[in-house]
This record gives structure tokens, sequence and C-alpha cells, in this order.
């Protein structure tokens, strides 16, 4: 199964290579049109490599959002709850695929450390979140990640606000210079000796300021936090990792604007724009308050449907207890939910089947009061992530020893993705 199915119009095959690039190089693995076998029917292999991927990631661009076929791609990823946009150009989104935010992708310098590169991993690791960390729990939640772009008029009128004050300066120091040459001054003399004097005297002056602050939690205790420095243009600058309770601080030029980004193992990242104003020596006082992520299985009794069923029976009541009564207590609590088949009967068929089942359970705990915020995806996997394989059953000595290799590929998994504001939850989760 692969993490990220890939999909861009023909025409951005080579900015769409460059992205596919800093991906595999972050440890994802990336399925993308280029792979399709010579003979091997175009519609029949995208349609499979998108089932068989955990995340859709769609490039929009100006040829993008006129193709079917990413349209097509992309209606699936949303159907399935695994759809992460990304702009390369800009462009409006078509309608249909504008409910989950977008990463802006425009100006990425192609730079693994790019912030807005950054958001696009964190989204995808929302998805995938056990590649390229070496936690499973640091994980960032979209809805604590803000759009950032830097505008290329607002540097603009920077330089336009520069350049017209340095004019303003020279003016005034030519009409002072215009005056210590009036002859009718006494006091010329001293007036140009004086000034030179203090000419020589001056040091040149860098007018920079400090950022600098503490990364915390409602504890104010976050074990080895990380904080990024960064450019307006998504450039990193400089990273430190801190003892808990440890300030960082880093110094900065006025006038400039940057963007800190912390981070630590078991908590979402915080990013947060500054722009330093014109004061020499100002210190910016910047706590980066981060939010608990969570990465873990609620176990249950085994929730079995009848053959061929996808209504909850009186013994799934039971089973799913535990999970309703968790979800009514902590309303912050937000759970994936996966159902799994046997490779018993088509793919097809599975596929659906478990699509249908995993929806009834995600139905029947909204109906019970369960907010449906709390329920980030329902996804019905069929026969793709299978405990035993075929081959593994088949080597198993004894018919039971097969039946139960069969029964532990047919389950459902409930993933609890996001516990802030739980501190004291790890008592109330069953196992």
């Amino acid at each position: 199964m692969h993490d990220i199915f890939l999909s861009y119009a023909k025409e951005d095959k080579k900015r769409a290579s460059t992205i596919i690039d800093a991906l595999v190089n972050e440890g994802f693995d990336v399925w993308w049109d280029f792979e399709i076998p010579a003979g091997r029917k175009w519609d029949d292999v995208i349609e499979k490599a998108v089932a068989d991927s955990k995340c859709v990631v769609v490039l929009w661009s100006k040829h993008s959002i006129t193709s079917e076929f990413v349209r097509l791609e992309a209606t699936e990823g949303k159907n399935r709850n695994i759809l992460i946009p990304a702009r390369i150009d800009d462009v409006e989104i078509p309608f249909a695929f504008r409910l989950r935010q977008a990463t802006d992708l425009i100006n990425w310098n192609k730079r693994q450390s790019d912030l807005s590169f950054r958001r696009l991993v964190d989204d995808i690791r929302l998805l995938v979140p056990s590649v390229g960390l070496d936690s499973k729990s640091n994980i960032e939640d979209s809805k604590w990640v803000t759009l950032f772009y830097s505008l290329k008029n607002k540097l603009q009128y920077n330089r336009l606000w520069i350049f017209g004050f340095a004019l303003l300066i020279i003016a005034i120091l030519a009409a002072n210079k215009l005056d210590f040459f009036d002859s009718s001054n006494p006091n010329q003399d001293t007036l140009i000796e004086n000034q030179d004097t203090d000419i020589s005297d001056q040091d040149t002056v860098i007018c920079e300021q400090t950022l600098q602050g503490l990364v915390i939690d409602a504890t104010h205790k976050i074990p080895n936090p990380k904080v990024e420095l960064y450019k307006a243009n998504g450039e990193m600058i400089k990273v430190v990792t801190l003892k808990p309770q440890e300030s960082y601080s880093f110094d900065v030029h006025c006038f400039e604007e940057y963007s800190l980004r912390a981070s630590a193992e078991g908590y979402g990242s915080k990013i947060k724009d500054i722009k330093t104003t014109t004061e020499l020596g100002l210190n910016h006082q910047v706590d980066l308050v981060l939010k608990k992520t969570c990465d873990f299985e609620i176990m249950t009794d085994p929730i079995s449907f009848d053959f061929d069923k996808v209504e909850i029976s009186e013994d799934m009541l039971v089973a799913l207890d535990p999970v309703l009564v968790l979800l009514l207590q902590y309303k912050s609590l937000i759970i994936r939910i996966e159902n799994h088949m046997d490779s018993r009967g088509s793919n097809a068929y599975n596929e659906d089947l478990t699509q249908r089942r995993v929806t009834a359970i995600r139905n029947y705990l909204i109906e019970q009061g369960v907010l449906e915020s709390q329920i980030y995806s329902a996804i019905g996997y069929g026969e793709r992530e299978l405990i035993f394989s075929d081959a593994e059953i088949a080597q198993l000595p004894t018919h039971q020893e097969k039946e139960a290799a069969h029964q532990q590929n047919r389950r459902t998994i409930f993933r609890v993705i996001d516990c802030e504001g739980t501190e004291d939850l790890s008592s109330e989760i069953p196992n």
C-alpha cells in the first residue's frame, strides 16, 4: 500500500517530480502515473493506485483545474476523506474541493526546510502518522495551522518605504551641510571641525532585536521542544532544541518579517508570524503554546458483523460501548475509524463492504450523541492491510488456526489522533 497518491496535470510533470523527490526524502512512499507499467490499461492502474493509497495529494495549477482526470482523482480522495490539496499556481480551486484548506507551494524554494513544504508534510502525517518520524505521536492537526504567505508586494512596499526614508535623510544632511558653509556664520570653522570629529568617532550601527520565549503547554512541562526560525520567504535560518523550561533566543534584524515554528514529541507544532519594529535593541517575548496530540488505539472486544451484513447487532453495541462512553465524556477527543476484511471474496466486494460497515459504525456513534467533528475519518480498507497474507495462512497446520488468522484480518480499529484537554485520559482508555 502506498502512502501518497500524487495527482497532477501532465503539463506540470517537471514541477510534480520535484515535489515527489522532496516527499520521498521525508520517508513517504509516493505513487504517480509515471510508474504505470507498459501494456497496462491507464484507468485500471490509476483506480487501483488511488484505492491502495493512504492519502491523495492534488497539485492544483492552471492546467489541473481543467483536467477531468485530476478532478476524478480528487473526488475519490474527497469521498474517502483522504484529500490533501496543494496549490502550485495562483488559481482558484474548483468549488467542490474548497472545504479543506490548501497548502500554498506557489513560491516554494524547493527546500525541505521551507515552511510551506513543512505544512504540506504535517497535513500528510495526519493520515500517514508514522512515516519519517521517531515517534508516531508527533503529528500536527491541521486545525492548528494557519495559512502562511509572504506576499511580494509587501516586500516591495518595505523597499519603497526604506528608499524614501533614505532620500529624506540625504536631503536633511545636504541642508545641514549648506548651513555649515554659510559665510555669515561666525562659528563655521568650529562646526565643520566638530562635525568631522563626530563622524570619525561613530561606529556603524546595525539595528537588531531579539525574539525570545518559552515553549509550553497547559502544565508548562514539555520535554526537549524544538524551535525553528524562518525568513519571510520560508527559508529556515536557525533551529534549536531546548531543555524543559529553557528559553529560546534569536537575534533578528529590525523591520523584518519572520516565522517561529515550535514542535515536540507528543505535541502538534505551533507557527507564529512576527514582524519586528524599528526600535534598536527591543526584546520580543513570544511564548509558544503547544497542544498535545495522540496516536493510539482504543482496544475493544471484537466487532463481528453477520455475513454480508452492515447492520449494528445487539452484541456489537456492547463492544462499541467503551468507545461511545469515552467520546461522550471527552468532547475534544478526535478519532479515526478503520474497518478491514480478510482476503476471501473479490477486492471490489471487500472494499465496498468495509466502507459500508465503517459508515454504519460512524452513523451509530453520531446518533448516540458523538459530535461529527470528533470523527476525523471513517475508512473501509477492504483487504489492503492484511495482518496474515494468504501464503502465511496456507502454511498454518490446522483449519482452526487458519480460521483464527482470517478472523484477525477482519477487524475494526478506533485510533485516537487528538486528545487535547484530556490530561487524565490514560486511566480511561480500555486496554
